[in-house]
């Protein structure tokens, strides 16, 4: 039970005990606490000419009392930074604590870097693009300190397979950047709200970038550590490139994010908008500063109590391009279902615009959140 229900019943037996009392200030207190009082008669105070006061008072009062409270449009939220609103006139559920998993299963190619055997003590290297797979997930779990102040931790990992062409396939799981990051809430009405956020990414993710075949000696290669980069990278692409910064490795992430939420009756639309600013932290990078901006949104309708679909679609688009990366375009039609503080959800991620479609990679999201 939190702080807000408890004021509320210390609030509720003090009108009770001020009603018995003191009568004569019934109606305000029965009106303080939510209740109705009706009195079946009020006291007269008389004075006399010697100063004698004679009181007479007969009282009935009743305090009634809404059994549940409810409000409009409080909201749950999901991993891929979107948020799923209560319908109206459902009871509230005061949660301090957010629990998430999200996995995408990914299908496409990756870039790859293989040490193929020669003559004893003699490899031979070749980069190609290999076919890949991954579960990717996102483990996160979330604070709300007050009802404007919310913190959240998110942690990828990573698992998938690699099929290089000429060589054996290779299991290869890796961890990426650990997001921690804070919210601040803005009530701009009561169907819309705008969310200010910070996120930064440690870089914990394994992995090194591929070098050139070129520059490859023996005594330098390591065949575990490319093959993560390849994993996380191609994760990030499977989630259409939507947060890089949890897969970019040897990179700082600092990221702002703006984001409105507009709930309606059954309509709900969610548009954001964040920077990804990506710092490298080893001097021998290709990429020492990458810059993204993300931009996208969700629009859904609640069609029963316990369903809601609705699609997500965002563009990365490179502000800093030191790799010559394009713009993308990606949609995810979704559902989503409601269970009181527990919400499943699951989704297709198309992309339909830039290096995500050639060769084509695509991504089902499965999830669920939970408040406690």
């Amino acid at each position: 039970m939190g702080w807000s229900s408890i004021l509320g019943l210390a609030g509720l037996g003090a009108a009770f005990s001020c009603a018995l009392l003191a009568p004569t200030t019934a109606h305000a207190q029965a009106a303080a606490a939510g209740g109705t009082t009706t009195a079946g008669s009020t006291g007269e105070v008389q004075a006399g000419a010697g100063g004698t006061v004679t009181a007479t008072t007969t009282t009935t009062t009743t305090v009634t009392t809404p059994a549940t409270t409810t409000t409009p449009a409080a909201t749950e939220a999901h991993e891929g930074g979107e948020t799923v609103p209560r319908s109206e006139g459902e009871k509230e559920i005061e949660a301090e604590f957010t629990l998430g998993f999200d996995m995408v299963l990914g299908f496409g190619k990756s870039e790859t870097i293989t040490q193929n055997a020669g003559a004893p003590n003699d490899f031979t290297y070749a980069t190609a693009k290999a076919q890949t797979t991954v579960e990717s997930f996102i483990l996160s779990a979330g604070w709300e300190a007050t009802h404007h102040l919310a913190f959240g931790l998110r942690l990828p990992l990573t698992h998938g397979t690699l099929f290089a062409p000429q060589a054996d396939s290779r299991d290869v799981f890796a961890v990426g950047n650990l997001e921690a990051g804070g919210e601040w809430r803005f009530d701009l009405s009561e169907q819309l709200a705008l969310f200010a956020e910070l996120g930064v990414a440690i870089p914990t993710a394994q992995g090194s970038e591929l070098p050139a075949a070129k520059d490859i000696n023996n005594n330098n290669f390591s065949q575990e550590t490319y093959d993560r980069h390849s994993i996380n990278s191609f994760a990030a692409a499977a989630r259409g490139w939507e947060d890089n910064a949890l897969y970019e490795t040897d990179h700082l992430g600092i990221i702002p994010k703006l984001k409105l939420e507009y709930h309606k009756d059954r309509i709900e639309i969610e548009p954001y908008v964040k920077y990804e600013s990506l710092i490298g932290t080893k001097d021998n990078l290709d990429k020492q500063y990458i810059g993204e901006l993300v931009a996208g949104g969700r629009f859904g309708v609640r069609v029963h109590d316990h369903i809601s679909v609705g699609v997500r679609a965002w563009t990365n688009i490179p502000i800093h391009n030191e790799a010559g990366v394009e713009t993308v375009g990606v949609a995810e039609p979704e559902i989503r279902l409601h269970f009181g503080p527990i919400m499943p959800y699951a989704g297709v991620i198309l992309p339909f615009a830039g290096p995500l479609d050639s060769p084509y990679t695509v991504g089902a999201r499965f999830g669920i959140t939970g408040r406690l």
